[in-house]
């Protein structure tokens, strides 16, 4: 049994593959968590069936990217298609 290094030794996981978000990265996070979660009904029962809810969705999603931000816990991947928002 060896040293555990840290993040190294718990995954196999490039832990560099991810970089904290900037503030001009937020309309692409925004862009992703709309996409994804469009059609999750799991999602969407939250908002009103008369109003325009991809609308209530972006506004959902900015409200957690700026909470995350703030805080320190937005992160995009490398290559622009992955989030973590850790508030």
């Amino acid at each position: 049994m060896g040293v555990f290094r840290g993040v190294i030794d718990a995954c196999d996981a490039d832990p560099y593959l991810m970089r904290a978000a900037k503030f001009h990265d937020k309309k692409m996070v925004v862009d992703i968590i709309v996409r994804t979660f469009d059609t999750n009904p799991g999602v969407n029962w939250m908002f009103k069936k008369s109003g325009h809810p991809r609308n209530h969705l972006r506004n959902l999603a900015n409200y957690a990217f700026m909470k995350a931000y703030s805080r320190g816990g937005a992160y995009l991947s490398d290559n622009g298609k992955g989030i973590a928002l850790c508030f």
